[in-house]
């Protein structure tokens, strides 16, 4: 399955209530921006946890990744932004400050 294949998948997934609103898209729009949010909360604990017990959960973590990429391929779906296309940019960006930082490196 293709990142696009995925979201449009996901996009078709209408939760309970929240476009029902006038600000219908508003609200979903902070629904998913708030559920990116908490699930990324949940990966932070459940590494904490990791750490603290020393106890990997690989599965766990899968599990949370998977519900993260839901809320981020939805958000972008939700604000008319292609995830493909902002895999690209991150990728230029990453190698942009990569570049940047081996250019600081040099001696003068």
């Amino acid at each position: 399955m293709t990142i696009e294949e995925y979201a449009a998948w996901a996009a078709a997934i209408t939760p309970a209530r929240v476009g029902t609103a006038a600000n219908s898209e508003e609200r979903l729009i902070c629904y998913l921006a708030l559920g990116l949010a908490g699930e990324a909360g949940e990966i932070a604990d459940h590494l904490k946890k990791c750490l603290r017990d020393d106890a990997w959960d690989k599965d766990r973590l899968a599990h949370e990744l998977g519900d993260l990429i839901y809320y981020w391929t939805r958000l972008c779906v939700a604000t008319g932004l292609q995830p493909s296309d902002l895999l690209e940019l991150s990728k230029k960006n990453i190698e942009a400050r990569i570049a940047k930082a081996k250019q600081a490196a040099r001696p003068a």
